[in-house]
């Protein structure tokens, strides 16, 4: 059996809350690593979900996403974009895309960017 090149993985949750959603994240990208994925995680700073990542030894980001427009939330995750290179994006909020497209753009991302609706 062939196995699958390893990617760099950007995975964006800024929900707040803890839930589902919030579970599946740190569980998903755990197992990519596993599989010798690189993983980074963008998460909101208020976020539940970053107990569980820090817990996990995910390495992530705290940046305060989930904002139709903000600046300079934008402009950090198109910071982490181009220093981090992913070779997919995966989003797991709808309204993360406000953001993420533009930071994306910016940084001349190429790859797919993944919206997995929960």
């Amino acid at each position: 059996m062939v196995g699958i090149a390893p990617s760099r993985i950007l995975q964006v949750c800024s929900s707040l809350a803890w839930g589902g959603t919030e579970m599946h994240v740190p569980l998903l990208s755990h197992e990519l690593l596993d599989r010798g994925h690189d993983v980074h995680i963008v998460l909101h700073p208020d976020g539940a979900i970053s107990e569980e990542v820090s817990r996990l030894n995910i390495p992530s980001t705290s940046i305060e996403i989930g904002r139709y427009v903000d600046p300079l939330s934008t402009y950090m995750l198109h910071q982490l974009i181009k220093r981090f290179r992913p070779h997919i994006i995966h989003l797991h909020l709808s309204r993360d895309l406000w953001q993420t497209v533009p930071a994306s753009l910016l940084a001349g991302f190429k790859g797919p960017i993944i919206l997995t609706k929960h």
